[in-house]
């Protein structure tokens, strides 16, 4: 099993998926990493990126979208 996020982006910092309502969180980005796109080991190797939708309104969670290759659907 492999986090697709950290596949594609191991060094990134302050890659929350989730922030408080309370407190501004959201604004001043202090938040937690909640949310994963977790694969086994066959669809990793079909993996193409993670999307990170940090700009989405709506919801104290962010999206996260997986892309596979264009194979995986046939």
């Amino acid at each position: 099993m492999r986090d697709l996020y950290r596949k594609f982006y191991p060094e990134e910092k302050d890659c929350f998926t989730y922030w408080s309502a309370r407190f501004q969180c959201k604004a001043k980005n202090k938040g937690w990493r909640l949310d994963y796109n977790i694969v086994s080991k066959e669809l990793e190797g079909m993996a193409v990126d993670v999307i990170r939708m940090k700009d989405q309104e709506g919801s104290d969670h962010c999206p996260l979208i997986a892309e596979f290759e264009e194979t995986l659907l046939r």
